[in-house]
Parts: C-alpha cells; structure tokens; sequence
C-alpha cells in the first residue's frame, strides 16, 4: 500500500466518524424533543442564551454612552479652553486700547470739573 493509498483510508475514516457523530446527534435532539421535560430544559436554556445577549448588549450599549458622554466633556473642556485664550487675547489686544480711552475719558471729565468750578 503506498503512502497516499493509506493517507486516503485515513481521512475516509476521520470522514465516517463525522458522519457516525452527526447521527448521534440528530438522534440526540430528536429524543430531547420527545421528552416534555427536555423540551422545558432546552426552552429554558434558549431563554437563558436571549437574557444573556440582551445583558451584553446593554453592557455594550452602557459603554458607549459613557464613552460618547466622555467624548462630550473633553470637547467641552477644549471649546471652553479655547474661549479663555481667545478672551485673554482679545483682551491683551483690546487693553491699551481701553486704558487710553479711559485716559481720555478722564481727561474730558477733568476739564469739565475745571470749567464747572470756574464758572
């Protein structure tokens, strides 16, 4: 017998026994299902499978709400950095500005008070 003759018997044989096994297994389902009492076990499984999808999924969902709230804080945060350096700067510009128009302002009111107290 050559080397491929007996590679081919062997893999017919690993063939036949998944054939032998997938026998024994729809005999298997077809007693459970015969069986009321099997038939509550395996519904009650099923019910069992779907409650711990259903928990999956939340714990799923749960986690990507937290990272989206997360998401929302650090963009917040960003946005509200971003406004106190545009105030900041906005106001380095504006400040000169502000102080020589005050200057003006008081130097108008200045010389209001002097001619109110002269006349």
């Amino acid at each position: 017998m050559t080397e491929e003759q007996t590679q081919k018997e062997a893999w017919q044989g690993v063939g036949e026994q998944f054939e032998a096994l997938g026998k024994s297994l729809a005999e298997a389902l077809r007693a459970a299902w015969q069986s009321e009492e099997n038939r509550a076990q395996v519904q009650s499984l099923k019910e069992g499978l779907e409650a711990a999808v259903k928990k999956v999924d939340e714990a799923a969902r749960k986690a990507s709400e937290t990272v989206t709230a997360e998401r929302v804080k650090a963009e917040a945060t960003q946005a509200a950095e971003s406004l106190r350096s545009a105030s900041k700067q906005t106001w380095e510009k504006a400040r000169p500005h502000v102080v020589s128009a005050l200057s003006q302002v008081e130097a108008e009111l200045q010389k209001l008070i002097d001619r109110l107290s002269q006349n």
